[in-house]
């Protein structure tokens, strides 16, 4: 590996290597003067790549990562791009059996009902509007193996935009805000967490039930989407959780 993104940050071995900017800002004249063999990239980046293969550098595209199958079918995609064929089943049929076995458990608990936001502004002093995991994304996907259900509706968005009179009637046992790295911005996660207060008739409020969790990784589709898992069940089934 050459290079990575802005926002790769696992292992942490890719801390010391180039950056080559995001989605809104490749650097392709960098990629260009690192003279990869091969560029790997999401869907998102479908438009830098004729550019890319103008300058006679190979790229892989992967899937969209918006289910926990895609997530799996990419393994192997990456592997033989790399010429890891074998290493990708492997990680791949292992990531599937935890998947199998996860899943069982999770059939034994109780599901709590559950709000995932990824979004709203966690520096204002109330909450009057968030953005949502909706049914159908990966994180919604987790919450389920969790061993929790989503209160949020079908709808048309993965990430549907909720009022605060919505969240009220939704009435969530538990609240889990995925807000990685806030606490490098300068937020405050006790006060985002306070915030919730001007929601106070919600049960999640009321029982203190609301958390607000930084980690880099709870956000990311990747091979360490099972300790997304973990993190949730932790808060959903404390008693339960391994």
């Amino acid at each position: 590996v050459v290079a990575v993104t802005d926002y790769c940050a696992y292992p942490p071995e890719v801390e010391d290597l180039p950056k080559v900017g995001g989605l809104y800002n490749t650097n392709v004249e960098m990629i260009r003067d690192l003279n990869p063999d091969r560029v790997i990239m999401a869907e998102s980046h479908v438009g830098i790549r004729p550019r890319l293969e103008a300058l006679g550098i190979a790229c892989t595209m992967i899937n969209k990562q918006e289910t926990l199958n895609q997530i799996f079918d990419s393994i192997p995609t990456i592997a033989m791009a790399c010429g890891a064929d074998e290493a990708g089943a492997k990680l791949e049929a292992q990531m599937r059996d935890e998947y199998d076995t996860v899943r069982a458990n999770a059939a034994m608990l109780n599901p709590r009902k559950t709000l995932i936001t990824v979004s709203r502004d966690l520096a204002a002093p109330r909450v009057d509007e968030v953005y949502a995991v909706g049914p159908g994304a990966f994180l919604d996907e987790i919450l389920v193996l969790a061993g929790g259900v989503n209160v949020v509706p079908e709808s048309a968005a993965q990430f549907p935009t909720l009022s605060a009179e919505a969240i009220i009637r939704l009435n969530p046992e538990v609240i889990i805000e995925i807000a990685p790295g806030a606490e490098d911005v300068g937020i405050d996660v006790a006060n985002a967490t306070d915030a919730w207060e001007s929601l106070g008739e919600v049960r999640a409020v009321a029982n203190g039930d609301v958390y607000v969790l930084t980690e880099d990784y709870l956000a990311v589709p990747g091979p360490r989407v099972f300790s997304i898992v973990d993190r949730f069940s932790a808060i959903l089934h404390p008693d339960d959780a391994s």
